[in-house]
């Protein structure tokens, strides 16, 4: 093959000089499909055995302001929100 392109259930070939399309149908018409007779289904837990773990939650901290503050925020964002916010309001 020269080339493939696939469009959503459009499949174009372009065969190489001297190729054939032998064998070519069957392997577009079985290309998509994903369930196919005498498969077994996973179980659960071997699905389950392959999702990662949820991170751990980090605890967030309340400033003497009362702002409460992500530590998966860096602190320089923080800082130039309170500062953006100070030039809006004018305080």
């Amino acid at each position: 093959m020269a080339s493939v392109h696939v469009f959503s259930n459009i499949v174009t070939v372009q065969l190489a000089l001297g190729a054939t399309q032998v064998g070519l149908t069957d392997i577009v018409r079985d290309l998509y499909q994903y369930w196919k007779p005498g498969m077994e289904p996973p179980s659960i837990e071997s699905l389950m055995a392959q999702v990662e773990a949820p991170a751990a939650e980090a605890a967030s901290t309340v400033t003497s302001d009362g702002e409460v503050l992500d530590p998966r925020v860096p602190p320089h964002l923080f800082q130039r929100s309170k500062d953006a916010r100070a030039r809006l309001t004018g305080s």
